[in-house]
């Protein structure tokens, strides 16, 4: 089993089985419904962008992507990014995409992992400045929490080890959507507002466009974080849809309300960055035999620090001291044991200064052929 989720930027579908044709198994331009036309349409994407695309799959075996302009290109490798294991064990890979040699070109893609074939439906890369400027083509980024904080579908997608998607689409929101409502207390001689709110949006709406741009735009809006053109809007009810003049296409319409009322109920609040923030990071390493940094990055509190001696190593016990000079301990200080089966952790939470990154130091000391294996978290903190 080899799957491309609904929410990924480009649609692939698995058409090697079209004994009874449907969406699912047939490309949009081959989907025949009787007389209805069927309007070509490919993807656009800008010509200097980097495209994020991610797969899952119940095998170990890396998926080989190609794109092919006509011609099959070098085969584009992906990154096993998480196991989940469980009674069915899925794999999730992800994939960069750099569109830069294919300006003014129509592409298409195959991704193959063992007998499995899934096709990509074709995209089309050129400059979309003049079409994002005079408002015929929209932006639309998306993610979604990790399953811990949001009780949201992921659609299949590993978003902590994918911070977001993006794809372009031809669409207007002329239309404005307001939501404006009152509470009035009645009394004998007058009346008084005693709440009020008041929320901007716009109604969205597609030129036409095939039937899986509607299953993804229905997808995507129904995430944690969606943004059109940099504005982060939630869904107001659902995603619909009509035929396009006799086509098999479809013009899809979605309420769509500012999730942040910004310079109506507050004066700022929501992305200013829209790149997601990481919340942790981790500095890993293996198989360290000499005194040791590594870098306090800005922004950052050293949570927990923890240290294990290599199956390698000599001595039964390395001495650690741990700060932000050489042979300081300022964050801690203690025995690594070689016999011991779980890693020393070292309880830190604290960092050097309120701004600025700042050096840690391991300094370590004891009998020669220490071999040890070290992680740092941090976590983000705010000041």
């Amino acid at each position: 089993m080899l799957a491309s989720p609904i929410v990924n930027a480009i649609m692939f579908k698995d058409i090697s089985t079209q004994t009874y044709p449907n969406k699912n198994n047939f490309l949009h331009a081959n989907y025949k419904q009787a007389n209805a036309k069927i309007l070509p349409y490919h993807q656009r994407f800008n010509n200097s962008e980097t495209v994020y695309l991610q797969f899952v799959s119940d095998s170990n075996a890396a998926p080989s992507l190609t794109i092919y302009s006509p011609g099959p290109q070098a085969p584009i490798a992906g990154t096993l990014v998480n196991t989940i294991v469980g009674t069915v064990t899925r794999y999730y890979y992800n994939y960069s995409l750099d569109l830069t040699a294919y300006n003014d070109k129509k592409i298409s893609m195959i991704i193959t992992q063992g007998a499995v074939t899934l096709t990509s439906e074709p995209i089309c890369v050129s400059s979309v400045t003049e079409d994002l400027a005079n408002g015929t083509l929209r932006y639309i980024k998306y993610n979604n929490s990790d399953r811990d904080n949001a009780d949201l579908s992921g659609n299949f997608v590993d978003w902590e080890n994918r911070d977001y998607m993006f794809f372009y689409v031809e669409a207007q929101d002329v239309e404005p959507n307001q939501t404006d409502e009152s509470v009035v207390l009645r009394g004998a001689q007058s009346d008084t507002i005693i709440s009020a709110t008041l929320f901007t949006g716009v109604v969205f709406k597609t030129g036409p466009v095939p039937v899986y741009m509607f299953d993804r735009l229905a997808a995507v809006t129904s995430l944690d974080t969606f943004l059109m053109n940099d504005v982060q809007y939630v869904k107001n009810g659902e995603a619909e849809s009509k035929l396009f003049g006799g086509s098999t296409s479809v013009q899809v319409s979605i309420n769509l309300t500012e999730k942040n009322a910004i310079g109506i109920n507050i004066d700022d609040l929501g992305i200013e960055d829209t790149d997601m923030t990481e919340w942790h990071k981790e500095n890993s390493v293996d198989g360290v035999t000499a005194n040791y940094s590594i870098t306090e990055p800005d922004g950052y509190l050293v949570s927990d620090i923890m240290i294990q001696a290599d199956a390698t190593s000599v001595p039964v016990t390395t001495n650690v001291d741990i700060g932000y000079t050489v042979a300081g301990t300022e964050i801690a200080s203690g025995p690594v044991a070689k016999a011991s089966t779980y890693p020393t952790i070292f309880d830190a939470q604290r960092r050097a200064s309120f701004s600025g990154a700042s050096t840690i130091y391991f300094t370590f000391t004891g009998a020669a052929g220490y071999v040890l294996n070290i992680k740092v978290l941090f976590q983000l903190q705010d000041i």
